[in-house]
């Protein structure tokens, strides 16, 4: 995208589950300065911005410095300017793009399963402008990523899921023959410790202890 725009950054910025961001990938064409690994407050990207970036498929702005624009249309009725793609961009982010130096941005939203993963922002550090056509070209491949980025977690959701059912079903299975879940759960504890991706487990009750990987002393525990 990043160069087919021609623009001279583009980063992918990353909502995380406490509603923070991330700059999670970036491409720089120049000797720019990186935004790798940046992590931003929730207000930089509260609900209300969501909401903003959710509402249109991208947002352009051609010159950070001149956010006023004109809207002519050839009927009477009003034009609701937030849903358009040249609404200008939350005053947070224009404070923020100032900072660093950006004159052109362009904004594709991330959305995954009907919620939006992040966001696609591309950056220009001189004024330059974009013709509607090679905008859609950059919300296509945006929108491609997407779906198929939801379908391989949806598979990999679906597989774990799986292999949840076929651990729970050995478990009992297992049950019936020992009928300790002491015993039952020492003999798996690797298993179970993969399969809910921990670094360890401890298994404390009474006089039976059970380590496997990283995990509190024994000490600790009692």
């Amino acid at each position: 995208i990043c160069k087919i725009l021609g623009l001279h950054k583009t980063i992918i910025f990353k909502i995380n589950n406490d509603q923070t961001g991330t700059v999670c990938a970036q491409t720089i064409n120049g000797d720019y300065k990186s935004s790798m690994g940046l992590h931003f407050a929730e207000e930089f990207i509260s609900d209300d911005i969501i909401d903003f970036y959710k509402q249109s498929t991208s947002r352009f702005c051609y010159d950070i410095n001149k956010l006023n624009s004109h809207i002519c249309t050839t009927h009477s009725s009003d034009v609701k300017h937030q849903h358009t793609q040249q609404a200008p961009l939350p005053c947070t982010h224009i404070t923020y793009l100032k900072e660093i130096g950006v004159k052109t941005a362009l904004v594709y939203p991330i959305i995954i399963n009907n919620k939006c993963w992040g966001l696609l922002i591309g950056t220009h550090y001189e004024t330059k402008w974009m013709d509607l056509h090679l905008r859609q070209v950059g919300c296509l491949m945006v929108q491609y990523a997407s779906n198929a980025f939801g379908s391989s977690m949806k598979h990999n959701l679906l597989k774990f899921h799986k292999k949840i059912k076929e651990f729970e079903l050995d478990l009992k299975g297992q049950l019936l023959v020992d009928n300790d879940i002491n015993t039952t759960l020492a003999h798996n504890i690797k298993t179970l410790c993969e399969v809910v991706h921990a670094d360890g487990i401890a298994i404390v009750q009474q006089e039976d202890h059970t380590y496997y990987g990283l995990c509190p002393s024994e000490s600790q525990l009692t």
